[in-house]
């Protein structure tokens, strides 16, 4: 689910020239796949957000046709009059026109806001719901559905939709709450005052080799807990690093009884830790 904007050229502005064109404040935008200059023609993808508005922003590709320019679905109303402004600065930029997906007539860059009148925003706000039933669909074994953040996924469950509802909430204002803590969520890994650990592949044993993803719980600051299927623990022993694991589920655990802020079904925001409480959990950890 989403909604695709063409813009069929040969032309390749750079960055500052579309960033420069797009009609709101406060656009920034993010490399996708590796790096090129801000003044250089575009030769990469890119993804535009809007800090403290933004949920999955908008993104830039390239083809061998020209540029497409697309909005994800579970998206607020705030990243669709982006899309359409990313879209009207392009063709402005590239000097072409765009044609949406739907197979509406080729537009000049002048149309485009027309077209993504107020109803077009609704009917991009409404695909969310559609997430929402296909965490709750029986033919979903994995009960989750997991959306790509402009800086960090956020994962929905079926469990977190019936919960919601069992408290009366609407599919409408379930999906409010959703977007509202994910854009907080995006927002709090934008301004950089919180460790994102980095995930790092462990061979479980060299007989049958086999990779899981860890990461290292640090204990003086901040930390946003990344999916993964262990926490790394130590502790020194003698002069040594002696190596635990602590199997995901039971972090988990402990950090739902402790009453840690939750974001989405995957991701917790750990406060630094006392040691007492480290210890704690290398106890329960696995030897490696």
């Amino acid at each position: 689910m989403s909604f695709t904007f063409y813009l069929d050229t040969r032309a390749r502005p750079s960055l500052n020239e579309i960033l420069y064109s797009i009609e709101l404040e406060n656009v920034w935008a993010r490399m996708s796949d590796g790096k090129c200059s801000s003044d250089a023609p575009l030769t990469v993808p890119i993804t535009f957000y809007q800090p403290g508005q933004s949920v999955r922003g908008v993104c830039l590709n390239l083809n061998e046709k020209g540029y497409a320019i697309c909005l994800d679905a579970f998206t607020p109303i705030s990243d669709g009059r982006l899309c359409a402004a990313v879209v009207q600065a392009t063709a402005f930029a590239a000097r072409c026109r765009v044609r949406p997906e739907d197979g509406t007539a080729l537009l000049s860059a002048t149309k485009v806001a027309a077209f993504c009148n107020e109803e077009w925003l609704q009917n991009r706000r409404s695909e969310a719901e559609v997430i929402l039933s296909a965490c709750t669909q029986e033919d979903n074994p994995a009960k989750e559905v997991s959306i790509a953040g402009f800086r960090i996924d956020y994962t929905i469950s079926g469990e977190m939709v019936r919960s919601l509802e069992r408290d009366g909430l609407s599919r409408d204002k379930i999906v409010e709450r959703f977007l509202s803590e994910a854009r907080e969520l995006q927002e709090l890994v934008e301004s950089g005052n919180i460790a994102t650990p980095a995930i790092i592949e462990v061979s479980e044993n060299e007989a049958a080799p086999k990779s899981v993803d860890c990461f290292f719980l640090w204990t003086d600051r901040r930390t946003l807990l990344p999916p993964a299927d262990y926490v790394l623990l130590f502790v020194e022993s003698e002069g040594n690093s002696v190596y635990r694991r602590l199997p995901m589920g039971l972090f988990k655990a402990h950090a739902v009884a402790r009453g840690y802020r939750r974001f989405g079904a995957n991701v917790f925001q750990i406060p630094p830790l006392p040691m007492d409480e480290y210890l704690q959990l290398y106890g329960q950890a696995e030897p490696m």
